[in-house]
C-alpha cells in the first residue's frame, strides 16, 4: 500500500518536473489558463474544474469540466484582486464564501479552490471538486495543488513582465521613431523659408506621418480676425482644391488651452463652433477628427486638421504625442519664416530708401554741373522719372512780372496749357508752403476742374512742392508738381521730406543760374547786327573777286519761344560763319556748296535747312533782306 502511494507521488512528481518545464515556454495569459485544467487534471484526480480568469472587467470562466454554468460571470473590484494580498495560499470552501460571490459557491460548489496571481494581483482562480463517493483530498493533493499555484504564479507572472517590456520596447521604438521623424520633419520645415511651400510641406509631413486621409492646415491673416486655408491633402483625391476662409470672434485665444480638440467629443465640439462663425463649411468640408493649434503661450499662428486614419485605426496616444511635437516645431519654423519674411521687405524698404538717397546725391552732382536752366530742368525732370517712379508730373517756374506759371517740363500732362495762374494754391506756394491733395476732389478744389480734365492719366491726389530761396524776404521761383507715381503713396510722409529735399537741392542752382541768364541777356553780343555786317562784306567780295557764296538758313522748332538748340551750338563751333539770329534761327555763311550735305545729316524732326545762293537767290544786300524777313516769318 505504501509503495503503491509512493509510485503515485513519483509520477506526480514526475507530472509536476513535466508542468515545470511546460510552462518555462512562453506562453500569453489566455493559453495558460486554457492548459490550467490539463495539468490540475492530469495530477490531482478530480471530478469538477471550472477555470476562472479576468477579461476586460468581469471574471468569467474560460475553461471547465463537469459544471455547465457557461453564461455566469461576475465584475472586476479591487477587493477581489487584493484578495491574494490579504489571504495567502489555496482557497477553502469557506474562504471562496466568504472571498468570492455566494452565487459562485452556488453555481460551482467545490473542495478547494486555486487563486491565478499575477504580479499580487488575482488574475483568475480554479475551483476543484471530487465526487462524495471518492476520497476526499488529502495533504499530498494540497501540496501538488501548492506546487501548481505557485508555478501558474510564475508562468503568469512571466508572462505579464514579458507583456509589459514587450509593450515598453513597442512604446520606446515608437518614441524613437517619433524622435527621429520630429527631427527630420523639423530640418525640413526650418530649412523652409517661404510660408507657401511650408504649408504644402507641413500638410504632407502631417498626412504622411499620422496616416490621416484629410489634413490642412490654417494660419491666422494678419489684417483680420480670420484663418484662411493654406494648403490641404486629401489622399483619395489626387488634385482636389478647396478654398476655406473661417471667421472667428473674439475668442481666439481659447484655441490655446487645449493640446488639441478630439471633435467626436461633444465638450470639444462645442468649443470649436464657440470660436468659429462659418465652422460648418469645414466641417462638412474636411471631416476632421481633431484640430490642432499652432500655438505658444496663447499666441495663436493657426491650426491642423486630421481626419480619420486611412487604415481606420484610431489616434493613440504615441500618435498625439507626435502630433503636438510637429505642431510645437511647426510653429517655431512658421515663425521663422515670418522674421525671414518680414527682414526681407525691411532690407528691401531700406535699399528702395538707400537707392532714393543715393539717386538724390547723384542728383546733387549733376545740379552742380548744370550750365543753364534747361539743363537743370531736364536733370530734375530725368530723376523723377527714372528714380523715383513718377509718372505725371510738371516743373513750372513762377513768373514774377506776370504773376504767372509757366511749365517748363512735364512727365504725361501734355496737354496742359504752358501758362497756368494756379489762382487757389499761388498764395500758399508763395509763402513756402507745400500744397498736398490726397483726393481727386480735393484736387479740383485747389487747382479746379479745367486743369483736372487737361492731366492725363488716372490719378488719386496731388503734390505741389515750392522752389524757394529763403533771403531777406521769400523769393518762389517756382514748383515741382506731382500727380501719380508707381507703386508709391503720393501723400507719403517720406515722400512729401524727399520731394522737399529735391526743391531745396536745385533752389540754389535755379536761382544763380536764373540771374546768370539775366546777365547773359544783358551783356550777349549782338549776333544779329554782327551777321548783317559780315553779310555785307561777303556780297562784297563776291562781287568784285567773283566768289561763290552760300547762306544755310537752320530753322528751330521748340516747345516754346524761350527753348533752345543744341544744334545751334554744335554748329556755331563747327562752322567759322554760323550766326545765331535768336532762338529758332541760325544762319551759315560758306563758300562750299558741300556743307549742305554736312547740315543736312545733322538735323533732327525739329529742325529744317533752306539754301540760298548769291546770284541766284539774291543779288546784293537788299535782295537778301528780303529773302530773310520771309524765312523769319515763316
Amino acid at each position: 500500500m505504501i509503495e503503491k502511494k509512493n509510485d503515485t507521488m513519483i509520477y506526480r512528481l514526475k507530472g509536476l518536473i513535466h508542468a515545470i518545464e511546460f510552462f518555462s515556454q512562453r506562453f500569453d495569459a489566455k493559453q495558460i489558463t486554457h492548459h490550467v485544467v490539463d495539468f490540475i487534471d492530469e495530477l490531482i484526480v478530480l471530478d469538477q474544474v471550472v477555470v476562472f480568469a479576468k477579461d476586460d472587467h468581469v471574471y468569467r470562466p474560460v475553461r471547465q469540466s463537469g459544471y455547465h454554468n457557461y453564461d455566469y460571470n461576475f465584475e472586476v473590484k479591487p477587493a477581489y484582486e487584493d484578495i491574494v494580498v490579504l489571504h495567502a495560499g489555496l482557497f477553502s470552501k469557506e474562504d471562496i464564501k466568504r472571498f468570492l460571490p455566494k452565487e459562485v459557491s452556488e453555481y460551482f460548489p467545490c473542495a478547494f479552490g486555486i487563486p491565478l496571481i499575477m504580479d499580487k494581483k488575482m488574475f483568475g482562480f480554479v475551483l476543484i471538486n471530487r465526487s462524495e463517493d471518492k476520497e476526499p483530498f488529502d495533504s499530498e493533493d494540497e501540496i501538488i495543488a501548492v506546487a501548481l499555484m505557485n508555478l501558474f504564479y510564475i508562468a503568469l507572472t512571466n508572462f505579464e513582465s514579458y507583456d509589459a517590456l514587450i509593450k515598453t520596447k513597442k512604446r520606446l521604438d515608437e518614441k524613437i521613431f517619433n524622435l527621429f521623424a520630429i527631427h527630420q520633419s523639423s530640418k525640413i520645415l526650418m530649412s523652409t523659408l517661404e510660408i507657401e511651400a511650408m504649408c504644402d510641406l507641413s500638410t504632407s509631413v502631417f498626412s504622411e506621418l499620422t496616416q490621416s486621409s484629410i489634413t490642412s492646415i490654417f494660419l491666422l491673416k494678419e489684417d483680420s480676425k480670420a484663418f484662411e486655408m493654406m494648403a490641404y491633402q486629401n489622399v483619395y483625391e489626387l488634385r482636389g482644391e478647396l478654398k476655406i476662409l473661417l471667421y472667428t470672434n473674439d475668442n481666439i485665444e481659447a484655441l490655446s488651452e487645449k493640446e488639441y480638440f478630439c471633435l467626436e467629443n461633444g465638450e470639444d465640439l462645442e468649443s470649436i463652433c464657440a470660436i468659429f462663425y462659418n465652422v460648418d463649411e469645414m466641417l462638412k468640408a474636411l471631416k476632421p477628427i481633431y484640430i490642432v493649434p499652432i500655438v505658444k503661450n496663447e499666441d495663436v499662428l493657426g491650426f491642423i486638421t486630421l481626419g480619420r486614419r486611412v487604415n481606420d485605426m484610431s489616434y493613440n496616444d504615441s500618435n498625439m504625442e507626435l502630433i503636438h511635437s510637429l505642431a510645437s516645431s511647426l510653429y517655431i519654423s512658421i515663425t521663422n519664416a515670418m522674421y525671414v519674411k518680414t527682414i526681407h521687405e525691411q532690407k528691401k524698404i531700406i535699399d528702395s530708401k538707400l537707392n532714393r538717397l543715393m539717386n538724390m546725391n547723384l542728383m546733387i552732382k549733376n545740379i552742380n554741373s548744370s550750365s543753364d536752366l534747361n539743363h537743370l530742368f531736364e536733370i530734375t525732370k530725368a530723376t523723377l522719372e527714372w528714380s523715383h517712379n513718377v509718372t505725371s508730373c510738371i516743373l513750372a517756374v513762377f513768373d514774377q512780372e506776370k504773376d504767372v506759371f509757366v511749365i517748363r517740363e512735364r512727365i504725361g500732362c501734355q496737354s496742359l496749357g504752358e501758362t497756368q495762374t494756379f489762382t487757389e494754391v499761388a498764395t500758399t506756394l508763395k509763402k513756402g508752403h507745400m500744397v498736398v491733395a490726397s483726393s481727386i476732389h480735393e484736387v479740383e478744389d485747389l487747382l479746379g476742374l479745367e486743369v483736372v480734365n487737361q492731366i492725363e492719366g488716372e490719378f488719386g491726389g496731388a503734390l505741389l512742392v515750392p522752389v524757394y530761396l529763403d533771403k531777406f524776404e521769400l523769393e518762389l521761383l517756382g514748383f515741382i508738381g506731382i500727380f501719380d507715381m508707381k507703386d508709391m503713396l503720393l501723400t507719403d510722409l517720406e515722400n512729401q521730406l524727399i520731394y522737399e529735399s529735391i526743391a531745396n537741392a536745385i533752389a540754389p542752382s535755379w536761382y544763380h543760374l536764373k540771374q546768370l541768364e539775366k546777365i547773359k541777356n544783358t551783356y550777349e553780343v549782338n549776333s544779329e547786327a554782327l551777321f548783317m555786317e559780315k553779310i555785307l562784306e561777303e556780297i562784297e567780295d563776291c562781287r568784285e573777286y567773283d566768289l561763290e557764296l552760300y547762306c544755310f538758313l537752320v530753322d528751330f522748332t521748340g516747345k516754346h519761344f524761350m527753348e533752345k538748340s543744341d544744334l545751334f551750338q554744335e554748329f556755331t563751333q563747327y562752322f567759322d560763319k554760323a550766326f545765331k539770329i535768336d532762338n529758332r534761327h541760325l544762319v551759315i555763311l560758306s563758300p562750299r556748296e558741300e556743307d549742305a550735305v554736312y547740315i543736312q545729316e545733322n538735323l533732327d524732326q525739329r529742325h529744317s535747312m533752306k539754301q540760298l545762293k548769291y546770284g541766284v537767290d539774291f543779288e546784293d544786300y537788299e535782295t537778301f533782306l528780303e529773302v530773310l524777313v520771309k524765312f523769319k516769318i515763316q
